[in-house]
């Protein structure tokens, strides 16, 4: 019978047992994942900033803008839709069951 020091070294040439180990090593718990995964995201959103050169609320408006505008409406509505807090996706429905912009516009305003 093989004492444990001759059953560590029968592992580590095994390349199931490896497997097994390094899987071990990058189990991460939930908390950790998440802490990890936000930094990542906080990383990208201020090479995002840097590249763009503006904050993330100016590109969220500009972008809201011109969903806007692709749903037909002016650029001076879609600016007052903007800046107020309008739900899009709700915009988006209003104009997909036929609702004209100007009467779309003064439900959501």
């Amino acid at each position: 019978m093989a004492d444990d020091g001759d059953a560590c070294q029968a592992d580590m040439h095994d390349p199931r047992a490896v497997g097994r180990s390094r899987a071990a090593r990058t189990r991460l718990s939930a908390g950790a994942r998440g802490r990890i995964l936000r930094t990542l995201r906080n990383m990208g959103e201020r090479a995002e900033t840097r590249r763009s050169g503006l904050p993330e609320a100016t590109r969220i408006r500009r972008w809201r803008r011109s969903q806007l505008i692709a749903l037909g409406f002016s650029a001076s509505a879609a600016s007052e839709l903007t800046k107020a807090p309008v739900d899009l996706g709700e915009v988006r429905r209003l104009v997909a069951a036929g609702c004209p912009h100007d009467v779309a516009r003064r439900i959501l305003l």
